[in-house]
């Protein structure tokens, strides 16, 4: 969720799944979930998908606590991510509104 991680991120998006860098396998783009992609990240990475036609996966919603934390903000994978200094309540919908 850091935001100076999303440039390079996207960088890095962008190379895996450049034309002509292909393999008998069909890339795709996987930000992990919600809770641990920036925002800007999860939006940029959902329209490089649309431009290039290329597939993406990513994990929402899998357990309760997933759903307590993108419903809430609270619970168990709060303090997870604060103990992994991931926590950037600043980045919640709700929270950057106040």
């Amino acid at each position: 969720m850091a935001p100076e991680r999303i440039e390079p991120l996207l960088d890095a998006a962008k190379l895996h799944v450049r034309p002509g860098n292909q393999t008998i396998f069909r890339r795709g783009l996987s930000p992990h979930a919600p809770y641990t992609v920036h925002p800007d990240l999860v939006q940029k990475v959902c329209q490089l998908s649309a431009e290039q036609q290329i597939p993406l996966a990513m994990h929402l919603a899998e357990s309760t606590a997933e759903l307590e934390l993108l419903r809430s903000h609270s619970g168990p994978l709060v303090e997870r991510l604060k103990e992994l200094s991931a926590w950037y309540p600043v980045h919640c919908r709700e929270d950057s509104a106040r």
